[in-house]
């Protein structure tokens, strides 16, 4: 099994913001989530994998909550393309499908947790390690969040 970040930001579309809640909110409701087939580590995702949802906006950086793969990468269907709205989503080619899909009441500062992570090697330069849309992670890490998020 593999542990993954999932990085999603605010979005514009026609020159108009979407706010990274929103964009989340539907890729949650929708059980899906968007990914770049040239992302090198799609590859990897299986269906039962863990992952949970990192939000970088205007009002700050979070882990926003987790989901299960449901399915491997594939290419993005018609039914998919009714929910995608702005950019960068409007120039991803694939998705996977979520279940298991928890978003939570009270968002985790990412700043409260971050620096702890095995994988950010540069702790005051953390924001940076969640440039890109998909990031893997070990279970250590994927744990330590939820730990905190509980208690958030």
């Amino acid at each position: 099994m593999n542990y993954w970040i999932f990085v999603v930001k605010d979005h514009l579309e026609a020159g108009r913001k979407i706010p990274v809640e929103e964009i989340l909110d539907i890729r949650a409701r929708e059980r899906f989530w968007l990914l770049s087939s040239r992302a090198a580590r799609t590859r990897n995702m299986e269906e039962g994998d863990e992952v949970i949802f990192y939000t970088t906006g205007e009002r700050g950086r979070f882990f926003a909550g987790r989901a299960r793969l449901h399915s491997k990468p594939k290419p993005i269907t018609d039914s998919i393309r009714f929910y995608i709205r702005g950019s960068p989503s409007e120039a991803l080619t694939h998705y996977v499908e979520l279940d298991s899909v928890e978003l939570w009441k009270n968002p985790l500062n990412a700043e409260e947790v971050a620096p702890s992570l095995s994988f950010i090697k540069k702790k005051e330069k953390w924001p940076m390690a969640f440039r890109g849309s998909i990031r893997r992670i070990s279970e250590e890490d994927y744990n330590r969040i939820l730990e905190r998020a509980v208690q958030a």
